[in-house]
């Protein structure tokens, strides 16, 4: 069988592919109406909220970020993005589709953001709300600073809106501590269960303003989603019923774990990829340590090959690898950590690499 050591999606337990498989029940049953509770329980505990709540929504991670936008800025709202790549510049089409008003900062390739420059912007100016994806995962990047932008954002009355997809449950984010006031993220990552879900986690403040936010798609409205937690758990459309049992489970083993061995558990397996790639020709794409993603890492791949003959060559030997986006396509591969790869894996892996050293795309 495959091991998918790509950005998402990511190689499933078995016993979450068995709670996939169990047979569908009526969404508006109080069975699964339960299940769904619990999900919604768990959820919360990840995410590290009290006094918040945890969305669930039926569809990818772009879903999750176009329903935070949507339920979070007016049409004519002064948005901040911070844009560290790919993702970053959906986010930003997403909020002009909005119909905000856009001040954006943006990084040089593989770097971040200097943070002063954005706390100096926020001191400087007056904006609505501001947008940042905690892990670009096009770069490997982790935005770090993300907590204390955050919190000077917040302490001028401006909303902050995380895209956290490759960074929640893989990095030490907790929705409780005062700095965003709306988190997303998707199953199919740092989660590992099948994708199809996504999630908006909401602050105590933030789950009253979606209330006051106006003309925006029915499935994009968060407050509707929030009402149907609140009564009940009677869903507002029909859900993938077997999905929510695959997360449930997922959920469980990850809850079970303990979320900072499950946080470390990302750390310890991509930091084994940074300190033994580079010996092979490998060159991190991140170039401050600081900066380097627990769940994603990229690396430029060695002089004479592209990003696509590493991954034909690594997938002969069943590991699947994802390829650079954008300008970075054919020279750099992106390696998640996620799911359930562990250390013997990372060790084989880079094992292969070993025998593929000097190689140049020739048999």
């Amino acid at each position: 069988m495959e091991k998918l050591f790509t950005a998402g999606p990511v190689s499933l337990d078995e016993e979450v592919m068995k709670a996939l498989s169990r047979p569908v029940m009526s969404h508006r049953g109080s069975e699964f109406r339960a299940i769904l509770k619990d999900v919604e329980d768990k959820l919360c505990e990840a995410y590290g909220t009290e006094y918040g709540m945890v969305d669930v929504l039926m569809g990818s991670g772009t879903l999750a970020v176009d329903a935070m936008v949507y339920s979070s800025v007016n049409r004519g709202d002064r948005v901040l993005v911070i844009n560290h790549g790919e993702f970053g510049q959906r986010f930003k089409q997403s909020l002009e589709r909005r119909c905000a008003v856009i001040n954006e900062l943006k990084a040089d390739e593989g770097n971040a953001v200097d943070a002063e420059h954005v706390l100096a912007e926020i001191d400087k100016e007056d904006y609505d709300a501001l947008a940042m994806v905690y892990t670009e995962t096009s770069m490997g990047l982790a935005y770090r600073d993300a907590e204390r932008i955050g919190r000077r954002a917040k302490e001028k009355g401006i909303r902050v809106l995380v895209d956290a997809a490759s960074a929640m449950f893989g990095e030490d984010i907790k929705l409780d501590g005062g700095y965003f006031d709306a988190v997303s993220t998707c199953s199919q990552k740092c989660a590992a269960a099948p994708p199809g879900i996504s999630f908006v986690g909401l602050s105590e403040e933030a789950c009253r303003f979606v209330y006051g936010v106006g003309e925006k798609p029915r499935y994009l409205d968060l407050a509707i989603y929030a009402d149907s937690m609140r009564k009940g758990y009677d869903v507002p459309q029909t859900p993938a019923v077997n999905l929510v049992y695959a997360l449930d489970k997922a959920l469980d083993i990850m809850l079970d774990t303990g979320m900072e061995k499950w946080i470390e558990k990302h750390r310890q397996l991509t930091g084994k990829l940074y300190a033994e790639l580079p010996k092979l020709g490998y060159r991190i794409l991140v170039a401050n340590e600081a900066y380097r993603s627990n769940s994603v890492a990229a690396f430029r791949v060695p002089e004479g090959l592209s990003s696509d003959q590493v991954i034909e060559r690594v997938g002969k030997e069943g590991y699947v690898l994802s390829q650079g986006m954008g300008s970075l396509k054919s020279s750099v591969v992106r390696i998640g950590t996620m799911g359930t790869i562990n250390m013997d894996d990372v060790d084989r892996f880079i094992g292969i690499l070993k025998d593929m050293n000097g190689w140049q795309g020739k048999e």
